[in-house]
């Protein structure tokens, strides 16, 4: 139930007007156009008080037109480490969305014409159906474990939901890179401030930046402070570092080249940037992106 979810329900309950004034492609815009979606279930494991999406991207879902977010009232009543887990100020993100959530539920409207159902406390089970989708089985969960560290433990009780269209956005675990430190635990490089570090101490000339450097949270702003910490990091160490043996970029375009590795230099994205915005002007859109490599690397081959 993270902001990936909500952008994927908001998408699919957005006022297509609205939609067709952003950026977002010519073919999706085609195919929603043929949806006939009314009913969207967001469902996730855990609780309201551990949900993984924003304040804000919350907010924005429950403003859509002419669709109405619903929450079952029994999930939302919080077991004793979930309030806990609330109360703590330095968890100010659960007790916004809690707090929130208790506001959609008094201000609930009836008259929409598609629907947002948010729930909780249920584990995927299985998809059901024969020549497509029908479904999917649920296991009930219970969380267990202190404040700040509970789990959902899957129970026997089951619940079926009927459905024709499944997404599934369950986050992202990162991946180690061959001679770096990694921690398998977290899915992370181990870092401070973004500096590279192995057993404690620095990993000499190596920075991390993002979702590897603390795990798949946060949003663009997020990544933006947090790559701002790690430029930080390295202009501090600059005159420390050891310089490379061989500064010189061509070695590494060589080297992509010899892999069959295409590569895209500033002036190029230039133009892509330019071709996309154009293409957008054309339908009164900031820009039409581009959706592929293909697409990309087609373009520029008959303007360069």
């Amino acid at each position: 139930q993270g902001n990936v979810a909500i952008d994927i329900a908001r998408i699919l309950t957005k006022d297509l007007s609205l939609l067709k004034q952003t950026d977002i492609p010519a073919y999706a815009i085609s195919a929603l156009e043929k949806s006939n979606i009314k009913t969207v279930h967001l469902v996730g494991r855990r609780g309201p008080a551990q949900a993984a999406f924003t304040h804000q991207e919350l907010k924005e879902l429950s403003e859509l037109e002419n669709c109405t977010l619903k929450f079952n009232d029994e999930e939302l009543s919080l077991n004793e480490a979930s309030k806990e887990e609330i109360s703590d100020d330095k968890n100010i993100k659960g007790k916004r969305n809690y707090e929130l959530i208790q506001s959609i539920t008094e201000n609930e409207s009836t008259t929409t014409d598609k629907t947002i159902h948010i729930q909780f406390y249920k584990s995927p089970d299985a998809f059901l159906g024969d020549e497509k989708l029908e479904g999917i089985r649920f296991k009930e969960t219970e969380l267990s474990g202190p404040a700040g560290n509970q789990k959902a433990i899957v129970t026997e009780s089951i619940v079926e939901l009927p459905c024709n269209i499944a997404f599934k956005s369950i986050g992202y675990k990162g991946r180690p890179i061959e001679g770096i430190p990694f921690d398998d635990k977290k899915g992370t490089i181990p870092n401070t401030a973004g500096r590279v570090i192995q057993d404690g101490h620095p990993f000499s000339g190596f920075y991390t930046s993002g979702w590897i450097k603390r795990g798949a949270t946060g949003v663009i702003g997020t990544n933006k402070k947090c790559s701002q910490e790690t430029a930080d990091s390295l202009m501090e160490d600059l005159e420390h570092l050891t310089p490379c043996t061989v500064p010189d970029t061509q070695s590494i375009l060589n080297k992509l080249k010899e892999t069959g590795v295409r590569t895209i230099n500033f002036a190029q994205w230039k133009k892509v940037d330019e071709e996309e915005c154009r293409l957008g002007q054309l339908n009164s859109k900031p820009r039409e992106k581009f959706t592929s490599a293909e697409d990309v690397f087609g373009f520029l081959n008959g303007h360069t």
